[in-house]
């Protein structure tokens, strides 16, 4: 039998699914982590989703390529629209933007369940999602970064619950990593530092300055610098 082999970033969302769990991949797109999951029997129900009809026909085609089909559910779903949550113990949201993922979340409260495990890996905007978390009943309880194709993505384990930390959620999120001394955690916080620099000198610099905003700014270019000490 010919096994499927997964992207780094795939592989870091599999290493956080536990045996036997009960699956959604919500924007499963070509249905590389569905196909790998049914291929190494690491789950015991797993259902594939997607907006698009397309995507879905791609992903349906992946596992037909593997001989898996009869192992995975498609359903071209808006996010975990009409989702039955008795059969669903683990939801991955990966590869779209960081509002995406908080779109899905808030139109599926049950999300909040303590047995519900969510495995995310924003494109975009993480900082944002991580404030999302923190303010509506979630809790960060892992994270760690995976180089793929020259980029570093971020993959986050959170659930239903409040953080004990008291730091500012995008914070505690460098300090897991950084704690766990994460081999990318230098190029991931210099990227960060940069990224803010710019922001800020971009906002200085505009016509109309908006100084809270910029204030902000400073405070988190700050903040990032006391982890590169």
């Amino acid at each position: 039998m010919k096994y499927l082999k997964l992207p780094e970033r795939l592989k870091t969302i599999a290493g956080y699914i536990e045996k036997n769990a009960m699956v959604a991949d919500v924007g499963t797109d070509h249905g590389l982590l569905p196909v790998y999951l049914a291929q190494n029997r690491m789950a015991s129900g797993i259902i594939a989703t997607d907006v698009s009809p397309e995507s879905l026909k791609s992903a349906l085609r992946t596992a037909e390529k593997y001989n898996v089909t009869d192992m995975i559910t498609f359903k071209v779903a808006s996010g975990l629209a009409n989702a039955d949550e008795t059969k669903i113990d683990t939801i991955i949201a990966a590869g779209m933007g960081g509002e995406t993922i908080m779109e899905i979340l808030k139109e599926a409260l049950w999300t909040k369940k303590p047995d519900i495990k969510l495995i995310l890996q924003p494109q975009s905007k993480t900082d944002e999602l991580c404030r999302w978390l923190h303010t509506n009943g979630y809790a960060i309880h892992d994270a760690e970064l995976t180089r793929d194709n020259g980029k570093i993505y971020t993959v986050i384990l959170a659930g239903g619950g409040k953080t004990k930390a008291r730091l500012e959620p995008e914070m505690q999120l460098l300090t897991i990593i950084k704690e766990k001394r994460d081999p990318l955690f230098a190029d991931y916080l210099a990227d960060q530092i940069t990224r803010t620099r710019k922001a800020a000198e971009s906002m200085a610099k505009s016509k109309k300055p908006d100084k809270k905003s910029i204030a902000q700014k400073q405070k988190k270019l700050e903040e990032l610098m006391k982890f590169s000490g």
